[in-house]
């Protein structure tokens, strides 16, 4: 986990509301497990767990150079190897909520089930 944190881009959930605000237009992916989503996540969020992001990634988002990607699971681990998977397969704008889903909750982001 610490080699992928080291290849990717994080951000801080504050810098990445920010930037999905001011941006609509970015993929807010939720990479955790289906009973952690359907706990809750964040509002707006997309669900592919890690465990198939390589098998529907491309499918569902085909364009590589322009799609941007805001990434997160629960405490960033998970996030930090999806986005270097992400990267692998030719993804440009991919980018790690730090701290994950906690972290959102801490910051107050808006949740929904």
């Amino acid at each position: 986990m610490a080699a992928a944190k080291s290849r990717i881009k994080e951000l801080p959930p504050s810098d990445s509301q920010s930037k999905l605000t001011n941006q609509p237009s970015i993929v807010l992916l939720d990479v955790r497990e289906d009973n952690e989503w359907a706990n809750g996540h964040a509002k707006g969020a997309v669900h592919m767990g890690r465990g198939v992001i390589d098998l529907q990634i491309e499918e569902r988002y085909p364009d590589k150079e322009n799609t941007e990607f805001m990434v997160y699971c629960q405490s960033g681990g998970r996030a930090a190897m999806v986005c270097d998977l992400m990267q692998e397969l030719g993804y440009k704008k991919v980018t790690s909520v730090q701290g994950g889903y906690k972290a959102i909750l801490g910051a107050g982001w808006e949740i929904t089930k």
